[in-house]
């Protein structure tokens, strides 16, 4: 009997290979939950949670983009599949950078059921953050945090968005790996309280917050959640949507205004879409004294404008709509703000500036577009945040 060639013995080897179980062929590498936490703050070269450091910066990402914006986001892996966590595979994998190459926090993206009980057994008890009513059923947590060797590790659950959520999913959500104080979440001091705090008022300036609500409460129902069938037949937001319709024509002296100021600036469009717009935005981008953003604002319910940037305020980690201020500009960016505030008069007959100290004036009672709450169902949010003037007159998202 004649001995097999070399050429059968690679065709049979072949053969078995492709028959043999995925599982055999391929074995992810299992995340560490521990030393995901233990490399924020740590240098990217020195860290040892990712195994292969394919890396790319920066990544235009809409992944917690509003939160790290002035961070460098990059992927870890271009095949996060690679690996997994607590025995799941990843849909995605992301880290945020800062201009020294320190890990500021990273991201997993996760799509599996019973996330929260996995997570419990690998790392520790929950504290539930938010929760929302979705009609008769009980409340369904949508935000867990977890104090785990002094650092914080989150899950948000991407099922429980309420925009144009028609069905509960059990889970599928983003987990983050990132560095603060745990007491924060637990109980609202330091950083927190600050995003509460309004300055007081002049008796002229209570009276123009109250004219503002009263105009806001014609615009937005109290009481009835914009997931609510019955939202569309309110009064209210036919009013909303009947004054956008009429400002119509204000697209087009917005265009001829981004158009001077893209001429000038190097200009960001930012962020997410409002799924009803109220108003007109673009970033500014400044270099000195270090990169940072003007944001214009242009409202289509209100002849007003405004900017914003954030706080140059180096020990606030942790975003927050209180972290950003309408005035006290540096003097580099005043002369940015008095620019285009020549402009926008140019272009927009009569507008005026919206006072400074209303944009985060608190609506009460109110539920559009994933900001707000109602009254009713305060005892299911304890941390959920009112809705403010500048979502109801400007956009519902703050960026940078």
């Amino acid at each position: 009997m004649s001995s097999p060639n070399i050429f059968d013995m690679v065709k049979f080897i072949l053969i078995i290979f492709l028959q043999m179980p995925s599982a055999i062929i391929y074995s992810p590498t299992e995340l560490n939950p521990a030393d995901l936490v233990q490399c924020v703050g740590q240098p990217f070269n020195e860290q040892k949670a990712f195994p292969v450091q394919v890396f790319r910066e920066p990544l235009q990402s809409e992944l917690d983009k509003y939160e790290y914006s002035l961070m460098i986001l990059s992927k870890a892996a271009e095949k996060p599949e690679q690996f997994t966590l607590f025995g799941i595979p990843l849909d995605e994998l992301y880290i945020a950078l800062d201009s020294a190459q320190t890990i500021l926090a990273v991201f997993v993206g996760l799509n599996n059921d019973n996330l929260v009980k996995k997570m419990e057994e690998a790392i520790g008890n929950e504290y539930m953050a938010m929760a929302f009513n979705s009609g008769d059923e009980e409340p369904v947590p949508s935000n867990y945090y977890w104090d785990y060797k002094d650092k914080c590790v989150s899950l948000k659950l991407r099922a429980h968005q309420k925009l144009f959520v028609t069905k509960l999913v059990p889970d599928n959500g983003f987990i983050t790996f990132y560095n603060c104080e745990p007491s924060s979440y637990l109980d609202m001091p330091g950083p927190y309280a600050k995003r509460d705090e309004l300055p007081v008022l002049s008796p002229a300036l209570e009276k123009e917050k109250n004219r503002f609500l009263q105009l806001a409460y014609s615009f937005y129902p109290k009481g009835i959640s914009d997931e609510n069938e019955l939202y569309g037949m309110t009064p209210q937001f036919k009013n909303l949507r009947e004054t956008l319709q009429k400002r119509d024509y204000l697209d087009e002296q917005w265009r001829q205004l981004l158009a001077i100021l893209q001429e000038r600036f190097d200009c960001l469009d930012i962020g997410y879409t409002d799924p009803i717009m109220r108003g007109y935005r673009i970033a500014i981008i400044l270099k000195t004294p270090k990169r940072h953003y003007i944001v214009v604002n242009v409202s289509k319910l209100l002849p007003h404008y405004c900017f914003y940037t954030r706080s140059a305020r180096e020990d606030l980690r942790v975003w927050q709509h209180g972290y950003f201020t309408f005035n006290d500009f540096i003097p580099s960016d005043q002369e940015v703000v008095n620019w285009v505030t020549e402009q926008i008069q140019l272009h927009f007959q009569g507008y005026t500036e919206f006072p400074p100290a209303l944009p985060l004036v608190p609506i009460e009672d109110v539920d559009f577009e994933e900001r707000g709450f109602l009254l009713s169902e305060k005892q299911y949010r304890p941390y959920a945040e009112p809705m403010t003037l500048f979502n109801a007159f400007f956009s519902s998202n703050m960026f940078y």
